[in-house]
């Protein structure tokens, strides 16, 4: 009776199984196969371990699980990408070695973390079932059920779950269990479940789907591109990872995990360093105290001028081990300081791992971490500097976020193209490098992201990848295969992926007499706006100064210390669209009296004496030069060159007289400045060519000594008057602002003001348009206002609310510092509440992004 059993058994597995075959055949012969895993080796990095609760081990074709609790369940896992939004069929095959035969095992799908799972189990004694857990609550979709499709006794079991137009089924050997309504993936996790302490072995891994069609960035072939291992004078025996190179491409920074050398120990990972020499990389060596510490360390941005780290996690002042987060530590007197919190509004993390990167300008602060709003396992995320820290994060949105891991962002020095590492586009492993164009200044808008190809990405794992400043080579931290650690490589990038070109600017500060190095920071602005762009610092190892500069700009550039004059440098990268080095000096003028100092990033309409706006920021910083140096008295001296006719020689005065008349509207005394025209009488050089005519057209001040007395016949500014007129009568009549007569509700918009994007720092432009409104209100000391930010309507309300009120309170807390009473002062942020244009133009956009003024308070009323 048990052969005649079994045979009849044996016959019918045999149909059934032939059967399977050719339903697979017929339903999945146009199926392309886009995962397929025999389990020969683990190149693609299958979970292998072995410890008290389970272990894991890929030999003869097989992946051995073993669970070895009689209560629970263990997963086996891996993130695989699948487009859920088509057809899809995943099969296994799956045998029951030893253990409970009552107790569950199989398939794992579109699952995000034990929390929120699939799983299609069977049982040796013939049972199925289909179980959903979301948010840690279970649901059955199919309780355990009898089934004879069940081989029991040990025998291979195939599972297989196909989506096809909107419903899943779920097969056991050929044959549909249970049918029912697609279920909306969760994660990208696939992969084994065993419940309770048994032993399975699991055959394959099978998954097929159609139209699914890699993105490929352009010349990514071969033929473009090429991939070198850094060596083992860089490389260790054990991982090596999260790469961070520097501005000029001559130091590459990185995390290192169990070295001995740590000083966590083995334990914990460290950040080492390695320098290049020539084209030859250095013996990586740690990078000491108090960066690393007894914890984890990860550096995630160094700054172009190599004295400000981010690194991630955060200390305590004494440097020992505080807490996740990120913090920052600067280079002062060629040494570390122990690094300080940075603080992120409203910043958690609902994953254990992160990732994060600085931009090259200070600004800009991406993140790789999982949110109530996330999508995925991890999104990214950006968030925006303000005097306090940074901005909450904002999601960069769906065109990069997926269901599935988002990792690892690099944002390259233009500051718009960003790299980063997913799970969640088709690709060749378990995560490839993408590289994504940003396309307006919401950060929400991005262009298709691309894979940077085979030779970058490799079948199992790629992560952080990292391009200095020329946007010709990168780094990237990968395993040849599962059964190797990480190592770091350096490639080769082709136009078509590297990032939109910049200018490295870097140079000594020197002094104007002696020529001798000093330590001074540097600050480059917008020439055009008068924006400040950044500041950097000169590095004491090596005496020189660097910045990163994005084309299509011109810039103003200085350096900055006490007691001496910075001379101004213009850089016009308008037209640049290569990647350039570039060499500049800035020469630091002591303010000694007698001394002659060039006005460079100024200048006149043509053969007038009216100044240009761009003016406005060097003659700001000669204001503030005036008054920190309250006892100083100047020259304004104005120069012409030979090629000017002898009838325009006056020219030259009219024009000194000008910028001495710009500083008195502007509060500095009338007997501190004198103005003179000096003709083409003391020219700089030959005056032969164009750009030697141009230099000698100038404008320098002199200073003059401390007694002299200055009287150059301009006028003193009239006294407020004093009459007896009707308070509420007041006009407020200005240059920018014309308004015949003030009542309580009153607004009116203050003109010229101007903000970085995303920054809430007033600028010397934007004091400069404030003036009018402080000399104002000091005269009507009975008059109170509110300050109302407002924004455009682009960005998310939060993200407005917060720049528009941080804007009103920038300005409200300047015209206090000024000298206006505090009681006069009020201020809110409006966000994009109250649009006077439409949104959908640029026009519009730049209407809405305003700054009013609200009478409050007129004498009580």
């Amino acid at each position: 009776m048990y052969n005649t059993h079994y045979t009849k058994y044996m016959n019918q597995k045999l149909i059934l199984i032939w059967a399977f075959s050719l339903s697979v055949l017929s339903a999945f012969a146009q199926k392309t196969i886009t995962y397929k895993e025999d389990f020969k080796d683990n190149k693609r990095a299958w979970l292998e371990a072995d410890n008290h609760k389970r272990s894991a081990k890929i030999t003869d074709g097989y992946y051995n699980l073993n669970y070895k609790q009689e209560t629970g369940s263990s997963y086996f896992w891996k993130v695989i990408y699948i487009d859920q939004q088509k057809d899809f069929y995943i099969e296994t095959k799956v045998r029951h070695m030893e253990g409970a035969l009552n107790r569950g095992f199989g398939l794992v799908w579109g699952t995000k973390n034990v929390d929120n799972s699939y799983s299609f189990q069977i049982s040796d004694n013939g049972y199925f079932r289909i179980k959903q857990q979301k948010g840690g609550v279970i649901s059955k979709i199919k309780d355990w059920t009898a089934s004879a499709k069940v081989y029991p006794n040990g025998d291979a079991n195939v599972l297989a779950i196909r989506s096809k137009a909107g419903k899943i089924d779920f097969m056991i050997n050929g044959a549909v269990v249970h049918t029912r309504s697609k279920l909306e993936f969760m994660g990208g996790y696939i992969g084994f479940i065993i419940s309770g302490k048994q032993k399975i072995k699991a055959d394959y891994l099978h998954i097929y789907q159609d139209d699914i069609e890699i993105n490929l960035a352009p010349n990514v072939n071969k033929k473009y591109v090429s991939r070198q291992n850094l060596g083992m004078l860089v490389n260790s025996t054990e991982s090596d990872i999260m790469p961070v190179i520097s501005a000029d491409g001559n130091t590459l920074f990185f995390t290192r995990k169990k070295d001995p050398m740590n000083i966590g120990k083995i334990t914990k990972d460290d950040i080492w360093l390695t320098h290049k020499q020539g084209n030859t990389w250095m013996q990586s060596q740690n990078f000491g105290r108090p960066i690393n510490n007894e914890g984890h360390n990860q550096l995630i941005s160094i700054s172009p001028d190599n004295n400000t780290v981010v690194v991630g996690n955060t200390y305590h002042p004494d440097g020992s081990v505080k807490g996740s987060g990120v913090s920052m530590a600067q280079k002062i007197n060629g040494k570390w300081e122990i690094p300080k919190t940075v603080y992120i509004k409203d910043y958690y993390n609902l994953s254990k791992y992160h990732a994060f990167c600085l931009s090259s300008d200070g600004n800009i602060l991406l993140m790789a971490i999982e949110r109530k709003d996330s999508k995925g396992e991890q999104d990214i995320y950006v968030s925006f500097k303000t005097p306090d820290g940074f901005t909450a994060p904002q999601t960069l949105g769906p065109t990069i976020n997926t269901l599935y891991q988002e990792n690892a962002p690099f944002l390259a020095a233009d500051n718009k193209t960003l790299y980063y590492s997913s799970a969640g586009q088709p690709g060749y492993g378990s995560n490839d490098i993408f590289i994504t164009k940003r396309l307006d200044d919401t950060w929400k808008r991005w262009s298709k992201p691309q894979n940077l190809g085979p030779i970058v990405n490799s079948p199992v794992w790629d992560n952080y990848f990292t391009v200095p400043a020329s946007g010709k080579v990168a780094y990237v931290s990968s395993r040849e295969n599962a059964a190797t650690k990480a190592d770091l490589f350096e490639i080769t990038l082709p136009k078509s992926i590297r990032p939109d070109p910049v200018v490295l600017i870097k140079g000594r500060i020197l002094h104007a007499d002696t020529k001798a190095d000093i330590p001074a920071s540097v600050t480059y602005y917008d020439l055009k706006t008068g924006e400040d762009l950044g500041t950097a610092n000169v590095d004491l190892s090596t005496g020189k100064y660097q910045i990163i500069l994005p084309y299509g700009k011109k810039y103003g550039i200085y350096a900055d210390k006490d007691n001496f004059y910075g001379v101004s440098t213009a850089l016009d990268l308008v037209e640049m669209k290569e990647y350039e080095e570039r060499n500049v000096d800035l020469i630091m003028e002591p303010l000694d009296i007698g001394n002659e100092i060039l006005l460079n990033n100024m200048g006149y309409k043509t053969a007038k004496a009216e100044l240009q706006l761009f003016s406005d920021y060097e003659l700001k910083r000669l204001e503030e030069t005036l008054i920190n140096s309250s006892e100083m008295k100047i020259e304004i001296q104005g120069h012409l060159s030979q090629a000017e006719p002898l009838n325009q020689n006056n020219l030259s005065e009219l024009r000194a007289k000008s910028t001495r008349q710009y500083l008195i509207r502007n509060g500095i005394n009338t007997e501190r400045i004198l103005a003179k025209g000096y003709g083409n009488t003391k020219p700089l050089n030959a005056n032969k060519t164009k750009e030697e005519q141009a230099l000698n057209r100038r404008t320098s001040f002199k200073i003059l000594p401390k007694k002299e007395i200055v009287n150059n016949d301009t006028p003193k500014p009239d006294p407020p008057k004093t009459d007896d007129t009707d308070k509420n009568t007041v006009a407020f009549d200005t240059e920018n602002i014309k308004v015949e007569k003030l009542e309580v509700g009153q607004k009116f918009r203050l003109e010229k003001l101007y903000f970085a994007a995303d920054s809430s720092n007033i600028t010397s432009n934007t004091k400069k348009a404030l003036a009018e409104l402080i000399s104002f209100l000091k005269t009507h000391k009975h008059i109170s206002i509110e300050i109302g930010g407002h924004t455009n309507g682009l960005p998310k309300h939060d993200y407005c609310d917060w720049l528009s009120d941080a804007r009103a309170m920038a300005i409200g807390k300047y015209l206090i510092a000024q000298g206006v009473q505090a009681e006069q002062i009020t201020y809110k942020g409006y966000g994009k509440r109250q649009p006077i244009a439409s949104n959908d133009t640029m026009a519009g956009r730049k209407l809405n992004q305003r700054v009013e003024v609200k009478i409050t308070n007129i004498d009580g009323k």
